[in-house]
């Protein structure tokens, strides 16, 4: 893709400097030399006679501008096949030349690293985003949502922001961007926790025969109780089949594995043509590959599951690469770890609602590695002297 965008720019470079562009090739050359700084300072080092004579091996006594404005002449006013082709190789060549210059110019700086404390990265809020009949509703602290025949938002003055209107079953859906986290209750009073970067899919009201949702990211819920009309969770390719129960959902999309852990009730886990995977009992975890679709069921640390609800990270033999991803979400930042670092395992237990601070400072506790954060704001976790 950068090779094409190269060789475009350097035929508009070449056909300005030859004289034969056209009035929309300069523009769309204009607009690429307005774009940036950078791409003025790649124009000018390429058409200027320093830059280009140097590309050509020449001396500086050459006059660059007096042999363009030759070829140009030459280009408008030859008339024999002998001509036209060799000014089509002197035109040939200098496309090359520029495309040279563009390829060099336009290869990004090495990046430059600055050390990263995290004290100035604060954690997570309350945020979410409603997504509902064409519109998007940013749901925060000074925002109410209602749950119930119709899905009502209001401000902390009581002023209704949105209403849908809708009388059949609608669904609608919300999603909890990085550095969020949002509670809900549902129309059948079914309580759910959404940690960052998760999406729930649910309708105003429930079918009177069963009650069905999709979640994609992590979730806690508590399911209200109702023997006669069962509760349906959508994971992936899964349904978590549900009768009245309080678990956790995992399902991450850069993550390799879907999770269920059950903490009261039962549960069963469906295949959608509704065979039987696994039927749980209190205390136990049922995973799946979602590669391999190999499936395990284990029993599991309920305050290690539960950490993000309770405003906690516990990092029990946790790898850094898993750490990270749950950083990037809670933070909402961008993080690096060397492939050399990320099987390397951790044990702790931190407040969620503090800045990265104290994180950063297990992680380079132990003197092996650095953490560093670029201009770009990406945070680059690597061996010390690397």
């Amino acid at each position: 893709m950068k090779t094409h965008r190269a060789n475009n720019i350097s035929a508009l470079i070449s056909r300005q400097m030859l004289g034969t562009a056209t009035e929309d090739e300069k523009s769309r050359l204009g607009k690429w030399i307005a774009a940036s700084q950078r791409n003025r300072e790649i124009f000018n080092r390429i058409t200027g006679k320093e830059g280009f004579s140097a590309r050509l091996g020449l001396e500086d006594s050459v006059d660059i501008g007096h042999g363009l404005k030759a070829i140009r002449h030459k280009v408008r006013y030859a008339g024999s096949r002998r001509m036209y082709i060799r000014i089509a190789s002197v035109a040939a060549s200098l496309l090359v030349l520029i495309g040279i210059g563009v390829a060099i110019y336009d290869t990004p700086e090495p990046e430059t690293y600055s050390m990263f404390s995290g004290e100035n990265v604060v954690p997570g809020k309350v945020q979410a985003i409603l997504f509902a009949d064409g519109y998007e509703i940013v749901l925060d602290n000074s925002m109410e949502l209602s749950i119930g025949d119709r899905t009502i938002v209001s401000d902390n003055t009581g002023n209704r922001v949105y209403s849908s209107t809708e009388t059949a079953v609608a669904e609608k859906m919300i999603y909890i961007p990085r550095g969020g986290e949002y509670f809900l209750t549902l129309a059948d009073g079914t309580k759910v926790w959404l940690n960052s970067g998760t999406r729930i899919i649910y309708p105003d009201r429930f079918d009177p025969q069963y009650r069905e949702i999709t979640i994609d990211g992590e979730a806690y819920l508590e399911v209200a109780h109702n023997p006669d009309v069962p509760f349906y969770v959508n994971v992936n390719h899964l349904k978590v089949h549900v009768t009245g129960t309080s678990f956790v959902v995992r399902n991450y999309s850069n993550e390799e594995n879907i999770s269920v852990a059950l903490l009261e009730g039962g549960v069963r886990m469906e295949s959608p043509g509704g065979s039987t995977l696994a039927s749980l009992t209190p205390m136990m975890q049922f995973s799946m590959d979602k590669l391999t679709k190999a499936t395990k069921t284990t029993v599991f640390d309920i305050d290690r599951v539960l950490d993000w609800k309770n405003n906690l990270f516990i990092f029990d033999n946790e790898d850094l690469g898993s750490i990270a991803r749950r950083l990037e979400r809670w933070y909402d930042i961008d993080i690096e770890v060397d492939p050399s670092l990320r099987m390397k395992r951790y044990y702790g237990k931190l407040n969620r609602h503090e800045t990265m601070e104290p994180i950063i400072s297990i992680l380079t506790g132990t003197g092996d590695m650095e953490v560093l954060e670029t201009e770009q704001g990406k945070i680059v976790i690597k061996p010390i002297n690397q």
